[in-house]
């Protein structure tokens, strides 16, 4: 018995994160973070520059809720601190093949000089309508 406590103690971290949302946010093919939604760490904020204007934004999203919905109806969304929403990019269901939506550096870079405040990425699709918050810049 003391077996068997030792072992559930020693996975229940690992299994805590099953069945989580999580989400990678990669440019030039380098993970810049991974996180998963309800982990305590703050909100991570990329640093974009002009020399990465030519690039594209990859967004991995790992949606684990709602099983009949996943990955339908899927967008992202940049907000201002002022609540209301700045720009909006529409991806294709997620289906079984990549869930990759990549956004243009240079579509970011213009909204940030334009707005002057910070703006926050939000993901949204279906039974994730509200949006969930994966990113400042």
């Amino acid at each position: 018995m003391l077996r068997f406590i030792t072992i559930f103690c020693m996975l229940l971290p690992l299994t805590s994160r099953f069945g989580q949302d999580s989400f990678e946010v990669y440019l030039k093919g380098k993970l810049l973070t991974h996180q998963i939604v309800s982990s305590s760490q703050g909100l991570h904020v990329l640093q974009l520059t002009e020399a990465d204007a030519s690039d594209e934004l990859v967004i991995q999203y790992h949606q684990c809720n709602a099983p009949d919905k996943i990955g339908r109806d899927r967008s992202i969304y940049l907000k201002g601190d002022d609540g209301k929403i700045v720009k909006k990019w529409k991806f294709a269901d997620a289906g079984s093949g990549s869930t990759a939506m990549s956004i243009p550096i240079k579509e970011l870079l213009q909204a940030k000089k334009a707005f002057k405040g910070m703006l926050s990425l939000y993901y949204c699709a279906a039974g994730r309508e509200y949006g969930q918050v994966f990113a400042s810049i």
